[in-house]
């Protein structure tokens, strides 16, 4: 019986592996592969193949895919051979990276980098720095071993010397360096190594390094200290210097050098001078450097071209001749050894005649190049009386750099006591000196600038989401440093808990309730979410002043810890300090949990009364009295009562809880005036109640010597204000003179000055002198008047208002901003919710996922992928953008069409298409695609593009001519025209403007009338919508436009069907196959999406019924999406949902953008026209 075969998804790059595996299938090639694990690469470019991604695979199919996809994967298994191999099917023999890096910026030829020359084949970077590191310190614990006795039988490895985690530090302070050149323009390699040098004595003395050099150095934080160091290892003389220098190899040769240049000069100087000045003699220095010289070389060139490079550049230098010459000798050994003239034992131990250190290189570099494996090049390596562990390590280094590490073998790496850092330390040098480094706070706190220049605060975070020091305590951890006189609650209770006198429940209580700035985004004030690598969770960061606020904020608001609780599920929060002040990460659930009010006996009584309901919690104020209802906001959060009355562990924050004076810890005030201080600051009284309160109270004013009162103005204020107190403690210092007063005798000055009541206290509090005066026209009516919304506390066990039944509180109707950005933010939801189950039909689906299908998104590498799907409609909208951009410019340009179809083209260019290729015309005005979005990275990842588009597209980028409902090119009415349509609803207020529109754009690539005429009803149902038109007004809208067109009887049928099956409810999956169809064509993929959302109440209700059935479930989830959304807003997508949402930040930016331009007063800044250029 044959073996069942198993239908794996493939994107392009997979399927065009598989074509050629299929094409040796069967070969001996193909047998070899097999058993090696390997892929070959193809004799000849190739194009995708995509009728391979509906079928199915045989055992060695998937074995070949599954070797494959290890190997791209993990640098750690590639060999150079399989990074070009890996580059070759990624981009067909281009030269296009394909980073992941959300904030990349590329870099500018004033900031050179080593591995420019490499830049076209960015597959090769980690490879060649991964390699030569892992090599090295390989190479370095296998003498190490053989130093002490030992062999290497597989048991294990001694750990690696002084010299090579010297050069680990080394490495790290080039990468800061040249993170310090991006940011600043600043060229300090000598500084940077200098520091490293100090941090590693420390580090190798056993001595802890200083505050700052902690801050700044990871690896002295976490690379582990060996008990190995040998004879060499301890100064960075002799042999040794030729280890702990290799690393300078990364170099790139000074600001405006231009590493395609063959002169390795700077190099050799940079190094044998860092020798000379560290002690060693000449010979150690003119090694290292042509060491060095041979590792840059080998990142470019093969190693006979790179070994006679190194020979021609240390011939050179002074005193390089012998060197040279041991060098010459090494390829004449080499060559003999090829010809069977001399055996590798005795090359070995001829060229240990050139000297303990001369002779280390010599022997290091041979073994590399002579020994087909790794266990035989460091066996040989190692096989002579001098430095074993020198000769190992350049063995390793050499052999590393230029075959890559995965020929080393798993058990040899997996031995090493550094290995894990190693790894990291060569991801992190591939980032940096790649095309895109990293630009992102993260990666600026893990290589930040030296603590004299420091822009991010000494206690940046490092990777993992932890603060960098000394003192560890779970999650939290903090920095210990210097104490401020004038430090703030937060900071106090941070340095309280860093010198374990204060517990860090304080800090969490602190942060509750403490003004802080909080980093928020460039467009409102909504809070940055820090993605940071290899971390689960996200982070909010919180500055306890403005000094603390790093470079990299791009704005800030004040807010207290309260008012982020609803955001803090799965994240952590990060307090910044300024200077050597503590910094601290808070765990994000832990705050909940330190904001939960008691739980009275009286409390757990109401909630046995209302099981299975949201009981919500009243503020602490609001339970000593008995009073009157109480507004949403002073309620803290609602707990969830299970059937049986119990309370459960299900509990939520509420977004709208404003904390009261009791729960922010105020002091019981002293009088009248100072509560409703109190009250104002807390929200709970309006201007107009404290005004009133003021009006009918004496206070305390602060006046010169001469009975004048001193104004002063706030910055960003225009009006001046006067310092009063409602009491005499708290009469600042600068208020050496006070008087009594009432407001009434001071109408003139208020009619200038607003009052400030109790500065520098928590509860400071600005009245406008025009809302005093308006107190004082009241007259007598007003007295008595006491804050409304406080005046009637409530007693505890009697909340109000009475628990919802249902699991989620109403929501207020969303605007037509909210609406749209739930379109596109709820269509790529439902495209990722489908993309998951996509090509499975419901049995499949249920037995996967459970009786119901799929409950939420299915994650990948933590993430719920987009598809195609989402990809073409975020470069439709892009390209609508840059439409009504020229058609600002030129108000005749009605017609989006043509930057739509260059948006297209651009969204064609990242499926594995050179842009010469892909671009057609555009490619006579742009050298390369212009604009943000192509900018992503991350778009760059082909996800099963439609054939349809793909060969629409190339038949426009050969022929020029567009496609037009009248010239077709196809027969197709697959689902790709509507599944991108959505975004057309902002183009015109005009309905049948949209409609057009979007009939135009999708009949660019399909052209069927049901492929177009689909995705003008989507386009009108989402306009109207977004206008606050109901679902059923929305469709006949549509529906009337439709009837306006030939050949509309197909969609119209389809249309109607969908509207009646929407207003039974939910059917059966297999009901709804037969009534509707499947989704794999337009009219079918916007009746399912449709139906969906008028056969249930609620967003995410309608996404789920799109996705579970057998069909094209993506299509149909993004068409769901946009309509939902346009109902419910983007608020009724689930956090939890979003959150794991791929590229849901770019999603909403390009969004927010689009709002921003279709706006009444759209941007028109230069940066504007080079965000969403228009020509």
């Amino acid at each position: 019986m044959n073996e069942p075969r198993a239908r794996l998804p493939l994107d392009a790059t997979e399927r065009a592996v598989l074509a050629h595996w299929r094409s040796i299938q069967g070969t001996p090639e193909a047998q070899t592969i097999l058993l090696e694990g390997r892929v070959s690469a193809p004799a000849t470019r190739l194009d995708p193949a995509p009728d391979l991604r509906a079928k199915r695979l045989d055992a060695d199919e998937r074995a070949a895919l599954a070797e494959w996809r290890r190997r791209r994967d993990d640098v750690r298994a590639q060999t150079f051979g399989e990074a070009m191999l890996l580059h070759r099917f990624e981009n067909q023999g281009e030269g296009q990276p394909n980073a992941a890096v959300s904030l990349a910026k590329t870099l500018r030829p004033e900031q050179p980098s080593v591995f420019q020359r490499t830049w076209s084949t960015p597959r090769r970077i980690p490879v060649h720095a991964v390699g030569l590191l892992l090599g090295g310190a390989v190479g370095n614990a296998f003498g190490a071993t053989r130093l002490r006795g030992g062999t290497w039988a597989g048991e294990g490895l001694s750990g690696t010397t002084a010299a090579f985690r010297l050069s680990c530090f080394l490495a790290e302070a080039l990468l800061r360096a040249h993170a310090r050149l991006r940011r600043s323009g600043v060229d300090a390699v000598s500084e940077e190594i200098g520091h490293a040098l100090s941090v590693w004595r420390a580090f190798e003395d056993g001595a802890e390094p200083p505050l700052d050099a902690r801050n700044v150095s990871w690896l002295a934080r976490e690379l582990p200290r060996s008990s190995a160091d040998g004879p060499s290892a301890s100064t960075p003389g002799g042999a040794s210097a030729l280890v702990s220098h290799a690393t300078l190899s990364f170099w790139w040769g000074g600001l405006g050098a231009t590493p395609a240049e063959s002169d390795q000069a700077p190099l050799a100087d940079l190094v044998t001078g860092m020798v000379l000045r560290g002690g060693g003699d000449s010979p150690s220095a003119v090694s290292a450097a042509a060491l060095a010289t041979l590792l840059r070389e080998s990142m470019f060139d093969a190693p006979e071209l790179a070994l006679s490079e190194a020979e021609r550049h240390v011939a050179a230098l002074p005193e390089g001749s012998l060197v040279a010459g041991a060098l010459r000798r090494v390829r004449e050994l080499r060559d003999g050894c090829r010809a069977g003239n001399a055996t590798h034992r005795d090359a070995v131990a001829e060229l240990g005649g050139f000297g303990e250190v001369v002779g280390a290189l010599a022997i290091g570099v041979f073994a590399a190049l002579t020994s087909s494996s790794w266990q035989e090049a460091l066996s040989l390596a190692t096989d002579w009386d001098g430095d074993v562990a020198g000769a190992g390590a350049i063995c390793g280094f050499v052999k590393g750099v230029q075959e890559g590490p995965g020929r080393i073998g798993e058990d040899l790496v997996g031995s090493l006591d550094v290995g894990e850092q190693v790894l990291r330390l060569g991801l992190d040098a591939a980032e940096e000196f790649g095309s895109m480094p990293a630009n992102s706070p993260e990666w600026f706190a893990r290589y930040p600038v030296l603590p004299k220049h420091r822009t991010t605060g000494a206690g940046a975070p490092r990777e993992g989401g932890q603060t960098a020091g000394r003192t560890t305590r779970g999650t939290e951890q903090s920095t210990v440093g210097t104490s401020d006189v004038n430090m703030n609650a937060v900071e106090r209770a941070i340095a309280d808990f860093a010198a374990e006198e204060a517990p860090v429940s304080r800090v969490y209580e602190e942060f509750l309730r403490t003004p802080m700035l909080l980093v928020t985004s460039p467009e409102s004030s909504d809070p940055v979410f820090f993605h940071i690598k290899d971390q689960e969770k996200e982070q909010i960061w919180v500055c306890t002043r403005a000094e603390a606020v790093p470079d990299f904020a791009p704005g800030t608001r004040v807010a207290i810890g309260y008012q982020l609780l609803p955001l803090l599920g799965g994240r952590n929060v990060h307090i910044a300090t300024p200077g050597d002040q503590n910094d601290l990460m808070l765990i994000g659930e832990r705050a909940v949990l330190h904001s939960l009010p008691e739980l009275t006996d009286e409390f757990r009584e109401e909630a046995r009364r209302h099981p299975g309901s949201w009981l919500p919690v009243p503020d602490v104020m609001f339970r000593s009295s008995p009073g009157a209802e109480l507004g949403e906001h002073a309620f803290v959060g609602q707990f969830w009562v299970d059937e049986s009355g119990e309370l459960s562990g299900d509990y939520r924050p509420n977004p709208t809880y404003m904390p009261s004076p009791v729960t922010l810890g105020f002091p019981e005030p002293a009088s009248p005036l100072e509560r409703a201080l109190h009250l104002k600051y807390t929200g709970y009284a309006s201007e107009s109640e404290l005004a009133s309160v003021v009006a009918r109270t004496e206070f305390a004013l602060v006046v010169d010597e001469d009975g004048s009162v001193p104004t002063t103005t706030s910055s960003g204020e225009d009006r001046p204000v006067a310092i009063a107190a409602s009491a005499a403690k708290y009469v600042p210092d600068i208020g050496k003179n006070a008087v009594r007063v009432r407001a009434e005798s001071l109408r003139s000055l208020l009619q200038e000055v607003d009052l400030v009541f109790d500065a520098g206290t928590a509860h400071q509090v600005r009245l406008p002198g025009a809302a005093l005066i308006d107190a004082l026209d009241a007259g007598p009516e007003s007295e008595g008047a006491e804050p409304a919304r406080e005046a009637q506390p409530q007693q505890a066990g009697a909340p109000s208002p009475q628990p919802q039944p249902q699991p989620q509180p109403p929501r207020p109707e969303p605007n037509a901003h909210e609406r749209f950005l739930g379109s596109m933010l709820a269509g790529a939801m439902g495209d990722a919710l489908g993309y998951a189950i996509e090509f499975n039909d419901i049995e499949m689906i249920r037995r996967h996922h459970g009786p119901a299908g799929v409950t939420g998104p299915v994650l990948r590498d933590g993430l719920a992928h987009i598809s195609d799907d989402t990809q073409m409609m975020l470069f439709t909208l892009e390209g609508l953008i840059r439409a009504h951009v020229a058609r600002r410019i030129k108000p005749v340009d009605s017609d989006p069409v043509p930057e739509v179809q260059h948006a297209y083209q651009r969204w064609y260019h990242t499926q594995n298409q050179p842009w010469e290729r892909a671009a057609g015309p555009y490619a006579r005005h742009l050298a390369q695609p212009d604009g943000w979005l192509i900018t992503n990275r991350e778009l760059f990842s082909p996800r099963a593009p439609g054939n349809t588009c793909m060969s629409a597209l190339a038949n426009f980028a050969q022929t020029h001519q567009h496609a037009t409902p009248r010239h077709r090119i196809n027969d197709s009415k697959g689902c790709g025209g509507v599944m991108r349509a959505a975004p057309v609803a902002v183009w015109s207020n005009d309905p049948a403007e949209v409609f057009k529109a979007a009939v135009d754009t999708a009949a660019l690539t399909h052209s069927h009338p049901s492929g177009f005429l689909s995705a003008g009803v989507l386009a009108v149902v989402v306009h109207q919508l977004i206008r606050s038109v109901p679902l059923a007004d929305s469709v006949r809208v549509a529906r009337d436009l439709l009837v306006r067109w030939p050949e509309h009887e197909e969609q119209l049928r389809a249309l109607d069907a969908a509207v009646d099956l929407g207003a039974r409810g939910p059917v059966s999956p297999e009901e709804l196959k037969q009534t509707l169809g499947e989704g794999w064509v337009g009219e079918e993929a916007l009746a399912i999406g449709l139906y969906a959302v008028m056969a249930t109440g609620d967003l995410p209700s309608a996404l789920l019924l799109s996705v579970n059935h057998s069909g094209d479930s993506d299509s149909t989830g993004i068409v769901c999406g946009n309509i939902a959304g346009a109902i419910y807003g983007n608020q009724a997508i689930p956090p939890e949902w979003l959150e794991k949402l791929e590229l849901h930040d770019v999603i909403h930016t390009l969004a927010r953008d689009a709002l921003a331009e279709f706006s009444p007063g759209p941007p028109t800044d230069p940066a504007w026209s080079r965000r969403y250029p228009a020509w």
